[in-house]
């Protein structure tokens, strides 16, 4: 039988337990008593309602965005960025690591509802990050602060024969329409 010191996977989930872990400070537990807090009063009580309108109200993420969920939930973020709120109230930008993402997920996903779960997170996780580490500024400028303060949403959308889900190797060319409102895609 192993010891819990030779095991790397024991010491994250023993922070579910409240033991030791190197990886999880008080950051991390406060967090978790936040999101949790956050959770139980807004989501939670709506939650089948909105899976069977399969809509979430723009409202929720303004209040997620009041709290810096949002921009806990975009990965990580350049120290430069001006984000709506400090992360969970109290976390700037610099000091967010992956356990800290980890954790707003994780206590979101206690909905119980995917489709909650990935109206909040899904964009935030795949969208944005590749528009915050590889966008112009001029494109970082127009795109990240209005979806870190819930008034805009993003998505990641790949759809073509070729590439399947190997993003890295798409060849089509999205084009901006003459009415400027749509890109198509050749």
């Amino acid at each position: 039988m192993r010891e819990i010191n030779e095991n790397p996977l024991l010491f994250f989930y023993s922070f579910f337990f409240l033991l030791f872990s190197p990886f999880f400070n008080e950051s991390h537990r406060k967090v978790r008593a936040i999101v949790r807090e956050f959770t139980d009063k807004e989501i939670m009580p709506y939650c089948h309602e909105w899976d069977e309108a399969k809509q979430v109200p723009r409202l929720l993420f303004t209040k997620c965005a009041e709290l810096g969920l949002l921009a806990g939930l975009a990965g990580q973020l350049p120290p430069d960025l001006k984000i709506p709120a400090p992360i969970a109230g109290f976390i700037s930008p610099k000091e967010l690591d992956g356990f800290h993402s980890m954790i707003i997920c994780d206590e979101l996903t206690r909905c119980g509802s995917a489709g909650v779960m990935w109206a909040l997170v899904g964009g935030l996780g795949i969208g944005l990050p590749p528009v915050i580490k590889f966008g112009s500024h001029y494109l970082r400028n127009k795109v990240v602060e209005d979806c870190l303060s819930g008034r805009k949403t993003i998505c990641l959308a790949v759809t073509e024969p070729s590439a399947g889900s190997d993003v890295a190797n798409l060849q089509c060319e999205a084009k901006e329409s003459e009415v400027s409102l749509y890109h198509c895609s050749t």
